[in-house]
């Protein structure tokens, strides 16, 4: 059992990185997806899905190869002395990450308590705080726990919408409607979306083989993309008019017309939307702790501050707004400097040592594992 948790975690961390703001509220699914039409919009899901678990399969083996289970360790290996073009970028990403997801749960607290969403956004901004210094344990707890309630309550709105909206599913299932462009806006999704993926890494300390890593990368695509699949058909029920809308999940709820889903739904989003904001800087945290020797506190105090704060200002943009063109923008600066050399000198590093110890590690048995081997003989190279 503790081998099978150890080998979803990995997934659970990335689908909570990546479901955010947008995604949790049905907006990427529109924006990317049913925007291409219905059957358009399925296929997409697919290609990112694979897309995925590629890029995990192949990221996660080589961080658990060579240890390197912050970004700048990580980046360092993949792209030598060109590992600041990825800070460079990584840093807005987490802006607009970031702003998405306060956006997206000031709009979930204005819905649920009728309070501005400033505030809503403001108190999401300082929870998020919280989580950051109260260690890497309950991160992992928090995150897993909040993957998994929004997959019951995923779930459960896919059910209803089965029984509510027979003749709209119906219909649903009968149209061929495919944009051509949806080969080019799924590829962009899978590729902005890659973006929190070193932010996993973090999780995968607890893998025991490169094999491990392997699976739990394979997974990782099919467990991030799962609440798409089941929040993508009650959407396309309501296709075209629900394209226009800011928050597309609640208009499904709305008709529904169930409001122990509706809170629990809300509930669910806005536990994750926390958990994404909180993943995003934490890899900022992970890798100034990494790299960082003097006044530690005081930068990581400043750096995280600043992140809240910048990202706060860039919330009152708006979810329509902060998705269409800060996802579009950026997603070409992780297929640059992340996506391409992972799947070129990332998997030429997995695949031609895969048959090499980790450093450090002796390719010979150890004298625990070896009977015929002499107590004096070391297990070090």
């Amino acid at each position: 059992m503790k081998h099978v948790r150890s080998l979803l975690l990995p997934g659970l961390v990335f689908q909570s990185l990546v479901i955010g703001g947008g995604y949790g509220t049905g907006r990427e699914i529109v924006e990317f997806f049913l925007s291409f039409g219905v059957l358009g919009g399925l296929l997409g899901l697919f290609v990112s899905m694979t897309l995925w678990s590629l890029a995990c399969a192949i990221s996660f083996q080589l961080a658990w190869r060579f240890e390197t289970y912050e970004y700048q360790g990580f980046f360092r290996l993949l792209l030598g002395r060109g590992w600041v073009l990825f800070e460079a970028s990584y840093v807005p990403q987490v802006l607009v990450v970031t702003a998405v997801v306060l956006a997206s749960a000031g709009l979930v607290l204005e819905g649920m308590t009728s309070m501005p969403a400033s505030y809503g956004s403001a108190f999401t901004c300082l929870v998020v705080g919280v989580f950051l210094i109260s260690g890497v344990q309950t991160i992992l707890r928090m995150m897993t726990f909040w993957a998994l309630l929004l997959y019951v309550v995923f779930g459960l709105v896919l059910i209803s919408s089965f029984v509510s909206f027979a003749p709209e599913i119906q219909a649903v299932f009968a149209r061929r409607d495919a944009d051509p462009g949806m080969w080019l806006g799924s590829f962009k999704y899978a590729a902005y979306n890659l973006a929190p993926l070193p932010a996993t890494l973090f999780a995968i300390k607890s893998l025991e083989t490169r094999n491990d890593a392997k699976i739990a990368g394979l997974l990782a695509g099919p467990l991030a993309m799962l609440p798409a699949f089941c929040l993508f058909l009650p959407l396309a029920t309501q296709y075209p008019a629900i394209l226009s809308a800011q928050v597309p999940s609640e208009v499904v709820l709305a008709k529904l017309g169930s409001p122990a889903l509706h809170t629990a739904y809300q509930i669910a989003l806005l536990g994750t939307l926390i958990a994404t904001g909180v993943g995003m800087i934490h890899a900022v945290d992970a890798r100034i702790l990494a790299g960082v020797r003097r006044r530690r506190m005081l930068v990581r105090g400043a750096v995280l501050g600043g992140l809240l704060i910048g990202a706060e200002l860039l919330a009152d943009l708006g979810l329509i707004e902060l998705i269409a063109k800060g996802y579009g923008t950026l997603s070409w600066a992780v297929l640059l400097v992340f996506v391409l050399p992972l799947f070129t000198r990332g998997a030429w590093l997995v695949w031609s040592r895969a048959g090499q110890p980790r450093p450090g590690q002796s390719s010979q048995p150890s004298p625990a594992a070896s009977p015929a081997a002499s107590p004096a003989a070391s297990p070090a190279e």
